[in-house]
């Protein structure tokens, strides 16, 4: 049993009889209101990892929710081994990950969804398989979205000056900006200089155009993006 960084408890289980493990995290609501949204599990979003819902009970005061299992090493900061594991993958391997992140968010924009409270903590990597995994896609929202909170959820190193403004647009473009924080905090140690940056200038100019303040000065679309960033490559 663990509670997590948000108040929900969370349990793992292992079903013997079927060799398989589960995820269950049960979330106590606390007066606030959280959607939960169906995705349509393409081949592409399977491939990358997505933890499937199996089943969502509610009960009072939250609802539980059960996961299949997956195997791998956090991303985030607040698992300092196995952050430290995860920035140790060879570039390459770090690479084939924000591809695959890549992918997942062209696909949430093809859906419609924007991702909100997407940090270092939603990516996981499973080291034997080198497969990757995305988590904590709870809060994202169908577009069209509006910041109905003034500081919405999410981690500051990764959230648009948007995620900060009562009314703003929170939409595609605020996603390019997450891609580019993510982008820094895969190849740049979080660090937005030239002198951490690991990969070439061109994919640096890329990534830092992401996260301008001016949302007109970034890409204007996730395919925009990825575009240059593989033309990049």
């Amino acid at each position: 049993m663990e509670k997590k960084l948000f108040g929900n408890i969370c349990f793992t289980r292992l079903v013997k009889a079927l060799m398989l493990s589960y995820f269950l995290t049960m979330l106590m609501l606390l007066g606030l209101s959280f959607g939960l949204y169906k995705f349509d599990l393409s081949e592409k979003t399977v491939r990358i990892g997505i933890l499937a819902v199996y089943i969502i009970s509610t009960f009072a005061g939250g609802f539980a929710m059960v996961f299949k299992w997956a195997t791998g090493n956090c991303m985030g900061r607040m698992y300092p081994a196995q952050h430290k594991k995860f920035m140790a993958l060879p570039v390459q391997d770090k690479l084939n990950v924000f591809a695959d992140i890549l992918d997942f968010f062209e696909y949430i924009a093809s859906q419609d969804y924007v991702a909100i409270d997407f940090y270092d903590g939603s990516i996981m990597y499973d080291f034997a398989n080198g497969k990757t995994t995305i988590c904590d896609i709870d809060l994202f929202r169908k577009q069209p979205c509006i910041n109905d909170m003034g500081r919405m959820w999410g981690s500051s190193r990764f959230q648009s000056p948007e995620e900060y403004q009562l009314g703003a647009d929170i939409d595609e473009i605020t996603n390019v900006y997450t891609l580019g924080a993510t982008a820094f905090a895969l190849f740049g140690e979080y660090n937005r200089t030239r002198e951490k940056w690991q990969l070439s200038d061109k994919l640096f100019e890329i990534a830092t155009r992401a996260v301008s303040d001016d949302r007109a000065n970034r890409q204007q679309t996730i395919r925009q993006f990825t575009a240059e960033w593989e033309a990049a490559l």
